[in-house]
C-alpha cells in the first residue's frame, strides 16, 4: 500500500515545521530560563547561575499543581438507553481502573507544571503493544503549526521522542527501514538549544542501548499520525486514525491570547517579580552579610590593648578618650520595605497565594478570612475548569482504547446489593458488542481531583453533624431512621488521629423498651448554650506586613 506522504508532501511538510521550529525558540528558551529559577542553584550543576533565596515561581507553582491535581480524577458514565445501563456501570468500573494502572495522577502534575510554565502542557494518548498509554509531551519536543491563529486551524502538530533502535528494526508496523541509521542521543537540540534535561545531564549522553530519534506528526484534515526518522528524513509507518475523530495530542493552557495561537503561561506573568525580588534579597542579605560594630580609639595604646584583654565586669587602666563605636553596612530600611512590597505583588498576581497556600491568616477574624480565602479561589476556580474540561480529553481517549480493544478482557469484582460479599463479572469484546462507543456519556467528577486533608474532613464531619443530622433528628426518627452517633465518634477519630476516642464511649445492646429517647422519634437534640469569649489570636499576615512597613518607613525619616 502506498504512503500518503510522498516526496512532494514530504518537502513541503519538512520545510514548514522547520520554520514552525523556529518560531517557538523564544518561548523554550524562557521555559529554560524559568526552570532553572525553579529549580535553584542547589539542584544540579545546570541550575541558576545565582543563589535563589526567595524561590517565589517554586511557591506559587506548588501551591497551584497540588490544588489543581492532587488526585487522579474519577470518571461518571451515563447513558440515555436504559437496557445498556448495566453495561455503562461496568465500563465505568473498568475505566476508573486505568488511571492507576499507567499512574495518571504523576502525568497529571506534571501536566499542570508544564502548563503553568510553557504555553501548552501537552499529554498524548494512543496505543503501544496492546495498552493504552497517557504520556508527557514537553515543549521542547513538541512543535505545532504557528501560522495558525486558532487550534481548529493548524494543519499539523507533532513531538519528537527516542526509539531503541533494535525494537524499530524488529517492529513489522514500522516500512522503508533499510539502511536505517543509529543516532547519538543528545540532551540538545538539534541546532544546539538548551533544553531542560540538560539542568541535570551532561550534554554527552552514554545509553546502554542504541537509539534513533523519531518524530510523530499529526495531520488534522486527513486524520493521519506519520512517523519520521528525522535524521534520516525518511518516514517509516503511517497510522490511519481518523475513526478516533480526535488528535492524540491533549493541550492544557490557561490564559488566552486574542488573535495568537500561542497561549500566555503563568509564569510569564510572575517572572518580573521573581527575579526582583531575588535580586532585592541578595542586596539585603549582602547588607547584611558587610555589617560591622567596632570601637574606634584615640591614642593610649597600652590602654586599647588592656581593653581587648579585660573580661567582662574587669577594671584596667585607661588614659585615652572614651572609643567611639563604629558602624557599617547594615541592612537598608527602605530595600526592605521594597522587598516586602514586591513579596505582596507577587501574591497578589498570582491570586492570594497566602490564601490558596494556607500561609497565614488574612484577616482579623475567621469569617472574614473565609471571604478572602473564598475571592481568592476565584482564580483557582477559573483554572481548575480549564483543567477538567482538558483532563475529559484524555479520559475520551483512554475511553475509547479501554473500550474498542479487540482482544482485552477483564474481570471486575462486583458488589452484591444487601450483603457483604463480590462476585466475579467478565467485561470483554462480547459484552462490549452490545453497545457502540458512542452511546456512552463520560463526564469526570470535578471534585475527585481534590485531596481532602485529615483535618478537613473532619470539618465537613462537624459541619454536616450541625447543620443537617441535628436539625433533622426528629424528622429521621420520624420516617424510622436511628442516628448512627457510633460511626459518627468512629470517623471523628479516624479523621482527628485520635484513635484512643473509643476507649470513653462504649455501646451496650439493650432491648427497644430500655433505651433512651435518642432512638425514639421524640428524640430532640439537646438544648445547649454558648458562651462567646473573646480570644487574642496573632495578627493575620497583612497586618503584620504593614506593621513592619510602618516601622521601616519610621526608621528610614529618623536616619
Amino acid at each position: 500500500m502506498a504512503l500518503y506522504m510522498n516526496e512532494t508532501r514530504w518537502s513541503r511538510l519538512d520545510k514548514a515545521i522547520d520554520w514552525s521550529l523556529q518560531q517557538m525558540v523564544f518561548p523554550r528558551r524562557e521555559r529554560f530560563d524559568a526552570f532553572q529559577q525553579f529549580c535553584g542553584s542547589h539542584y544540579a550543576e545546570g541550575g541558576a547561575d545565582r543563589l535563589v533565596p526567595v524561590n517565589f515561581l517554586a511557591l506559587a507553582v506548588l501551591i497551584f499543581v497540588r490544588r489543581l491535581a492532587a488526585r487522579a480524577p474519577t470518571a461518571m458514565l451515563s447513558c440515555t438507553n436504559q437496557d445498556i445501563r448495566p453495561l455503562a456501570a461496568d465500563f465505568q468500573e473498568a475505566l476508573n481502573l486505568v488511571p492507576g494502572e499507567i499512574n495518571l495522577v504523576h502525568t497529571l502534575r506534571q501536566w499542570v507544571t508544564e502548563a503553568i510554565f510553557s504555553p501548552w502542557g501537552v499529554i498524548k494518548c494512543g496505543l503501544n503493544n496492546g495498552k493504552s498509554f497517557a504520556d508527557l509531551v514537553t515543549l521542547d519536543d513538541y512543535f505545532i503549526d504557528m501560522s495558525a491563529t486558532r487550534m481548529d486551524t493548524i494543519d499539523f502538530e507533532g513531538n519528537d521522542y527516542w526509539e531503541d533502535y533494535e525494537s524499530i528494526m524488529e517492529n513489522r508496523r514500522y516500512v522503508n527501514k533499510e539502511g536505517l541509521s543509529r543516532d547519538e542521543r543528545t540532551p540538545m537540540g538539534p541546532n544546539g538549544e538548551r533544553r531542560v534535561q540538560q539542568i541535570s545531564v551532561d550534554q554527552v549522553m552514554t545509553t546502554y542501548k542504541d537509539k534513533k530519534w523519531l518524530r510523530d506528526i499529526w495531520l488534522p484534515d486527513k486524520g493521519l499520525l506519520v512517523t519520521i526518522a528525522v535524521r534520516d528524513k525518511r518516514v517509516i509507518r503511517e497510522v490511519d486514525l481518523d475513526e478516533i475523530r480526535h488528535s492524540p495530542y491533549h493541550k492544557l493552557s490557561y490564559n488566552t491570547v486574542p488573535g495568537q495561537l500561542m497561549p500566555l503561561p503563568a509564569v510569564a506573568l510572575w517572572r518580573d517579580l521573581h527575579d526582583l525580588g531575588n535580586s532585592l534579597f541578595r542586596k539585603l542579605a549582602n547588607g547584611a552579610d558587610g555589617q560591622k560594630v567596632c570601637l574606634g580609639f584615640n591614642g593610649d595604646t597600652e590602654g586599647v590593648q588592656a581593653f581587648k584583654n579585660a573580661r567582662d565586669g574587669e577594671g584596667f587602666k585607661f588614659n585615652g578618650p572614651d572609643p567611639k563605636v563604629l558602624k557599617a553596612g547594615g541592612i537598608d530600611p527602605q530595600t526592605m520595605l521594597f522587598f516586602l512590597q514586591t513579596r505582596d505583588l507577587m501574591s497578589y498576581f498570582a491570586g492570594n497565594l497566602d490564601s490558596l497556600g494556607g500561609l497565614g491568616a488574612q484577616a482579623d477574624t475567621a469569617a472574614q478570612d473565609k471571604l478572602i480565602s473564598g475571592a481568592a479561589n476565584a482564580q483557582l476556580d477559573d483554572m481548575s475548569d480549564t483543567t477538567i474540561t482538558a483532563t475529559e480529553g484524555v479520559f475520551q481517549a483512554l475511553a475509547y482504547y479501554e473500550y474498542t480493544d479487540p482482544v482485552k478482557k477483564r474481570v471486575l469484582m462486583k458488589t452484591v446489593p444487601g450483603v457483604d460479599w463480590k462476585i466475579p463479572v467478565e467485561f470483554g469484546p462480547a459484552e462490549r458488542r452490545n453497545a457502540k462507543f458512542g452511546a456512552f456519556h463520560i463526564k469526570l467528577d470535578v471534585h475527585s481531583m481534590q485531596k481532602d486533608s485529615p483535618q478537613v474532613k473532619l470539618q465537613k464531619l462537624r459541619a454536616f453533624v450541625q447543620e443537617f443530622i441535628l436539625p433533622l433528628a426528629d424528622a429521621t426518627m420520624a420516617q424510622g431512621g436511628i442516628i448512627d452517633v457510633k460511626a459518627i465518634l468512629k470517623r471523628a477519630g479516624e479523621y482527628a488521629n485520635f484513635p484512643e476516642a473509643d476507649e470513653f464511649v462504649v455501646f451496650v445492646d439493650m432491648p427497644e423498651s430500655n433505651r433512651g429517647p435518642a432512638s425514639g422519634a421524640g428524640f430532640k437534640p439537646a438544648m445547649t448554650q454558648r458562651t462567646y469569649t473573646h480570644a487574642s489570636s496573632p495578627a493575620p499576615q497583612q497586618s503584620q506586613t504593614a506593621q513592619m512597613m510602618q516601622q521601616l518607613m519610621s526608621a528610614s525619616s529618623s536616619a
